[in-house]
């Protein structure tokens, strides 16, 4: 079994909240594949564009 570590993609918008995604990481790859990159980038935008719409309001 490969080590793993977890880590927090922190992201702040304006009202200076903090969003932390978690993604297991397999330190024996040494970085994220093209999928996760893309997972994750997708879920910041969504989050983010969720909380303008609140905050918009």
């Amino acid at each position: 079994m490969s080590e793993k570590v977890r880590l927090s993609f922190m992201i702040s918008n304006e009202r200076k909240q903090k969003l932390s995604f978690l993604q297991t990481y397999d330190l024996k790859r040494g970085r994220l594949t093209q999928e996760e990159a893309i997972g994750l980038l997708i879920d910041c935008a969504y989050d983010n564009a969720i909380d303008k719409i609140r905050n918009s309001k």
